[in-house]
């Protein structure tokens, strides 16, 4: 696992526990209304940032969508261990169709 991967997963893992175990003294310093409200604020939030970033938000994501995105169809089957003719020949019945679009 690479190392970058290995401390944001601690690094998220300690912050929900930090937020799991010091709920409790945030809900008895702050009134329930505040609290109940804060909390909504910051689920909505957190869901409206989640699902609009873009899909290339971290390097290695976007290196990982740019050779997805430029490697053909031919070469993936070949490195998958597929004859593209034999999967194309499987799939044509389910009207599923494989279409090359590297130029």
């Amino acid at each position: 696992m690479n190392l970058y991967i290995g401390i944001s997963i601690a690094f998220i893992l300690v912050a929900l526990l930090h937020v799991f175990f010091k709920t409790k003294a945030m809900k008895s310093y702050f009134p329930r209304g505040i609290f109940l409200s804060s909390t909504v604020a910051m689920a909505i939030m957190f869901i409206v940032f989640s699902f609009n970033s873009p899909a290339a938000s971290s390097p290695q994501m976007g290196y990982i969508n740019s050779v997805v995105n430029d490697v053909p169809v031919e070469n993936s089957f070949i490195i998958l261990g597929n004859n593209i003719a034999i999967v194309k020949d499987e799939v044509k019945d389910s009207r599923i169709e494989i279409k090359d679009n590297h130029i």
